[in-house]
């Protein structure tokens, strides 16, 4: 019990930080065909923290968790790495179904006004997984700044 404890975030129940490091030990057993890192970060968090409260930013982020779950369901590794940070490592999945999952994650929680960023990579032979990590970030990155220049979610607007 004390090491699932130390490997699940107490909110959302997925895989923490500690468990992500971990894992990273062992990249090569996770999967046989290919794997896709999916970065993932909500957009908004902060705003909803300040305006509504902590317990309804909790609550996206649990909504987030749970859908992510729902999703990916299938031994796959989710893991919530920081604050509004989440990581999926897919493991044996054709790129085109990661790709329409990932879209599918965004609509649906779009569908509940939570909007999130999200970069993927996928390889059939990872040679280096912190390189990978950081490409689906840089991904993610570039998905947020396009999100934050929408005019109705521009965060330097005056309100």
């Amino acid at each position: 019990m004390v090491k699932n404890e130390g490997e699940r975030d107490a909110l959302t129940g997925l895989y923490n930080r500690n468990r992500y490091e971990q894992d990273l030990n062992r990249l090569d057993s996770l999967y046989r065909t290919s794997l896709a890192c999916i970065y993932i970060d909500v957009n908004g968090l902060h705003e909803v923290n300040n305006r509504e409260g902590h317990q309804r930013g909790d609550d996206m982020l649990k909504a987030v968790a749970e859908h992510i779950s729902l999703i990916f369901s299938g031994g796959h590794n989710i893991y919530r790495i920081g604050g509004d940070e989440f990581v999926i490592l897919v493991s044996d999945m054709d790129e085109s179904a990661v790709k329409e999952k990932t879209e599918l994650l965004e609509s649906i929680l779009e569908e509940q006004c939570i909007y999130i960023s999200a970069g993927y990579i996928w390889e059939k032979n990872v040679h280096s997984f912190e390189k990978m990590v950081r490409a689906a970030e840089k991904i993610m990155y570039a998905a947020k700044k396009r999100f934050y220049q929408q005019h109705k979610f521009n965060r330097r607007r005056p309100r």
